[in-house]
């Protein structure tokens, strides 16, 4: 049976829509712990959505813990998400926006930070690939994620980077299981303003985020908004 969303102007966009549907269903247990998720070719029969649409509710759920992508066994609904008796989980509002443009800026190989070389239990002065990635909300730059990966997990400059971060080290093997996210704020600095374009200083928030897989230390990511863009929610469950 066909889904129909509501279309009307003022609504929620339709990827959140589906989004909302298919946590409710994870969370009243119809897609049980372990057991896959319905491709995307059958979310898009049962719902009449684009496969950009489905996409992007499934990375959301994928950020949130929800599901997994596991490489042969497809999408399927996160086993250890109810592991811990409580979740903190944060969403920024402004990384779904409709009109965003997520553009990668680089991939090389730098000398982390030592907070990350520490997290990675790595020497301190081995260079890592690094990814940096820019928001862009009507052609101007919103944030800015630089994201070091453990050197010792085998994952190169060679993978595609365009998409979620999340879901590329799903798919190389490491699903992002734990995250732990500190937030700060503060007026931007020269470096901060050249990144954003920034013709005077603003408040900045600063996101600093390691991610797991399991005990595995797979991402450190410092990230800048412009705060006045985005709008933090955090929800908490039992």
């Amino acid at each position: 049976m066909t889904v129909m969303l509501e279309k009307k102007t003022g609504q929620k966009p339709l990827w959140s829509q589906l989004y909302e549907i298919l946590r409710e269903r994870i969370e009243q247990n119809r897609y049980p712990e372990g057991m896959n998720l319905p491709t995307e070719s059958e979310l898009m029969s049962e719902f009449s959505l684009s496969r950009v649409t489905i996409r992007k509710a499934m990375e959301r759920l994928m950020n949130e813990g929800y599901i997994i992508r596991r490489r042969g066994s497809g999408t399927i609904i996160n086993p250890r998400r109810r592991n811990t008796s409580t979740t903190l989980q944060t969403t920024i509002i402004g990384e779904f926006n409709d009109r965003r443009d997520r553009r990668v800026i680089s991939v090389s190989y730098e000398i982390p930070p030592a907070a990350a070389s520490s997290f990675f239990g790595t020497p301190e002065r081995q260079p890592v690939l690094t990814l940096v990635r820019r928001l862009y909300v009507e052609g101007k730059p919103v944030s800015n994620h630089k994201s070091y990966l453990n050197p010792t997990l085998g994952i190169d400059d060679r993978m595609d980077f365009n998409g979620s971060l999340y879901e590329t080290l799903s798919q190389a093997g490491y699903p992002i299981t734990e995250i732990t996210e500190r937030f700060t704020s503060s007026l931007s600095d020269k470096e901060e303003e050249q990144l954003l374009e920034l013709k005077e200083p603003k408040v900045i928030m600063r996101r600093q985020r390691s991610g797991s897989c399991g005990k595995i230390p797979v991402e450190y990511s410092l990230v800048i908004y412009i705060a006045d863009d985005y709008e933090l929610t955090v929800r908490y469950r039992k």
